[in-house]
């Protein structure tokens, strides 16, 4: 520290003296300085020190000697000062005058684009003060200084571009990925409200609309999901090419707040099915979302016996993959067919019998409306397919009952049972 101390000590004094010899005899009286200035300057501690020291302390003098010099690129000099978020020294070179602030490098990216590429708020607000720059430059990855403040997350650097009114939300890079497509697929929340702030219309077509609720609401969420509604631009059931909606997936994975922000909209049909004949509770049946079942429930408006593709209905499916918990609401409820069969006369009681699910066989039996004898297209019993597969509690459970017979062909297997 001691040794830096020293160095940038030396080099104030140097600037003095050179600033003292400036202001006495003029530039263009001082022959050679330029390049003893470049070498000191710019070559000493990979030379940002010293023009560091120069822009803080205010030596305009010494900045117009150095861009005099024919060895200094101006334009240069403002990129990496940009890069590095140096605004005093961005905001010094650009007084000069003699610097061009839209210059390229060899990527075609200006110092503006590299400014908010590396998310400098402040070196952003001074080169757009010139206006002599274009906030919607593109550079060889196809990217706009937007993009890359939507990329990069800085919802200050995107108020900024969007208040010069001269950028294109609609923009796409080469992957086809919008600003606002690209931050709802993230989960930014502050970044899609600056990006609707503006006012000016959708950002994105209508199909794209729909995409962008369903991202939010598969990826739960819900501040995007309410954000996206607020702007009365997209339809809440609106379907995708699978005739899922929002809620749909919402229910799938399990994100019962956007469930009940989109039913509280009152412009969803809650039990609307898609390609696979499945309703949004069949599908948190499935994933056993039991928060999701009670919302959907609570509407008073979902078939709770209503059949997918395969015939089973959510109270099956449930049933099937042990969700023991959504068994018990849908059963609690009254109104269920609890003996209800798929196209291969399955019930929920052989379905749960013959993948082991001893706790929803019990649950399914205590209704006392299920037949625990009951035979499927294969002529196979609940007891018949617990014990082909060897689930021994629930052999146990059904025997209990008194009520369910062993088919006469697995009376090898029932050995293994008891």
């Amino acid at each position: 520290m001691k040794i830096r101390e020293r160095s940038e000590n030396m080099f104030q004094k140097a600037m003095q003296i050179c600033e003292v010899a400036l202001e006495t005899a003029g530039v263009e009286e001082i022959t050679g300085v330029g390049d003893m200035m470049e070498q000191l300057f710019f070559k000493n501690n990979g030379g940002w020190v010293p023009l560091r020291l120069a822009a803080d302390r205010g030596h305009h003098g010494i900045l117009d000697l150095l861009l005099a010099s024919s060895n200094v690129d101006g334009g240069t000099m403002l990129r990496q000062a940009a890069e590095k978020g140096q605004d005093m020294v961005v905001k010094l070179l650009l007084r000069t005058g003699k610097i061009d602030p839209d210059s390229k490098n060899e990527y075609d990216q200006t110092s503006l684009c590299i400014a908010a590429y590396n998310g400098h708020e402040a070196v952003v607000r001074a080169l757009l003060a010139t206006d002599k720059v274009d906030p919607d430059c593109l550079d060889k990855n196809n990217a706009t200084p937007l993009f890359y403040a939507v990329h990069k997350r800085y919802p200050g650097i995107i108020s900024l571009l969007l208040a010069t009114g001269k950028v294109d939300r609609k923009f796409q890079n080469k992957e086809k990925e919008m600003p606002l497509w690209w931050a709802v697929w993230n989960g930014y929340d502050t970044v899609v409200k600056s990006l609707l702030a503006t006012g000016k219309g959708s950002a994105v077509s209508k199909n794209k609309d729909i995409l962008m609720l369903l991202v939010a609401a598969r990826n739960g969420r819900d501040t995007l999901v309410e954000t996206l509604l607020a702007t009365d631009k997209v339809n809440p059931d609106a379907k995708d090419r699978n005739d899922q909606t929002p809620r749909s997936v919402a229910a799938r994975f399990g994100h019962d707040a956007v469930v009940k922000i989109l039913l509280a909209t009152g412009k969803v049909n809650p039990d609307s099915k898609d390609k696979s004949n499945r309703t949004p509770l069949a599908w948190a049946a499935r994933s056993g979302h039991d928060a999701v079942v009670q919302a959907l429930l609570a509407t008073g408006k979902v078939d709770l016996d209503s059949k997918d593709g395969n015939g089973q209905t959510p109270l099956s499916i449930a049933a099937e993959l042990g969700h023991e918990v959504v068994v018990k609401l849908l059963l609690d409820t009254g109104k269920v067919n609890s003996d209800s069969k798929n196209w291969y006369n399955h019930t929920p009681l052989s379905i749960a019998a013959r993948n082991g699910h001893d706790a929803v066989v019990q649950a399914l039996l205590a209704t006392g409306k299920v037949n625990p004898d009951s035979k499927d297209k294969s002529n196979l019993t609940p007891l018949c397919w617990a014990v082909k597969n060897r689930h021994i509690a629930v052999v146990r459970t059904l025997r209990a009952t008194g009520k369910a017979n062993l088919d006469p062909i697995l009376s090898p297997y029932e050995v293994h049972a008891n």
